[in-house]
């Protein structure tokens, strides 16, 4: 996330608005057309997932590159769609039933969330401007795995639902159960780890003034 000169436009998944209000109801119509694309599964894995993701200060101090000395609204308008743009992974995780609840949680340090036994916790670690990356792991697992968004595929709906696939692989293969009580661990058939088998394991960018200010998307 990165500010710099006062804007007089907000940019919003590749259009310009001329008040941050008409970027962020642009923003929330990205979603719902992403929520709409997600399909809740047969049967979810049990437990409780926790979807971490960095507070508005954490936002702030960590996430933004600033140049020069922005307005407030600025970096307002930045915090809150960035905020938001994570958040879209909790609802897509709730919309999925992947679990059989999901909790959404602010969390202040670069260190792994402490969970409990059964909870999956789903988390994006945020080190630096550009340097963040969403992270699987419950109580009983030593290291975290990566879960990748593939950039390649277009913004929208496909993109999230590939997501939430490469998680779902990861939950079945690190011994996710289902809500019957079957194991999934290495099951081809298991309906959550269909696409994905046992194989290996945002920021805004500077711009001179006059241009509008950006955010993540959706």
């Amino acid at each position: 996330m990165l500010i710099g000169c006062v804007p007089t436009t907000y940019m919003m998944g590749g259009q310009t608005y001329q008040t941050s209000a008409e970027g962020l109801a642009a923003q929330q119509a990205m979603i719902s057309q992403i929520l709409s694309k997600v399909d809740p599964v047969p049967r979810p894995f049990a437990g409780r997932a926790i979807v971490f993701i960095p507070s508005d200060a954490d936002l702030r101090a960590r996430g933004v590159v600033r140049t020069g000395t922005p307005p407030p609204e600025v970096e307002d308008y930045v915090a809150m769609t960035n905020r938001q743009a994570l958040a879209t992974f909790h609802e897509i995780i709730a919309k999925r039933a992947l679990f059989e609840s999901a909790d959404l949680q602010d969390v202040i340090r670069t260190a792994r969330p402490e969970i409990g036994p059964g909870e999956h916790a789903v988390w994006v670690q945020l080190l630096a401007p550009n340097q963040s990356g969403w992270k699987y792991f419950t109580a009983e697992m030593t290291e975290p795995v990566t879960i990748l968004v593939d950039n390649s595929l277009p913004l929208g709906g496909a993109r999230y639902v590939d997501w939430l696939e490469r998680l779902a692989h990861e939950v079945a293969r690190n011994g996710g159960r289902l809500v019957d009580g079957a194991a999934s661990r290495g099951s081809s058939s298991s309906p959550q780890a269909r696409r994905y088998r046992i194989t290996g394991p945002r920021p805004c960018r500077r711009r001179p003034a006059g241009r509008p200010a950006q955010s993540n998307e959706p």
